[in-house]
């Protein structure tokens, strides 16, 4: 089961856990929960813009792969932010860039929407 996060705004509203990484130009996020399309989880391939794709990549990237690979990842956490659209909130720590806290950004991904909504769902 993915961990459950407050939101790094202060808001106390209630994130999941999932990781990314630049990958081919694209955001790689990695979710590790409920079975989506991987064995550990969710794993999708979403563009973004070049900002974003910098920010994420001058980043510490602390975490494991989910999968054998010695690829690191970013962590980051994210919520729904529609509930009639596939748009998933995704917000992460680090050196300031359209937030205090870091960076905050939305993405449209049927796959991480389902991971992102079933987890929260989830009793804890």
């Amino acid at each position: 089961m993915a961990e459950k996060v407050k939101s790094l705004a202060g808001t106390g509203v209630k994130y999941v856990r999932i990781q990314g990484r630049i990958k081919g130009g694209l955001l790689h996020i990695q979710g590790e929960g409920v079975e989506i399309n991987r064995h550990y989880g969710v794993a999708v391939n979403i563009t973004v813009t070049d900002d974003v794709a910098g920010w994420i990549t001058q980043q510490k990237h602390t975490l494991s792969s989910l999968v054998e690979s010695s690829a690191k990842y970013v962590p980051l956490q994210a919520k729904i932010a529609s509930s009639n659209l596939p748009v998933v909130h995704v917000q992460g720590a680090g050196s300031e860039f359209n937030r205090e806290y870091g960076i905050a950004f939305d993405v449209i991904s049927d796959e991480l929407y389902d991971f992102v909504k079933e987890e929260l769902d989830k009793n804890e």
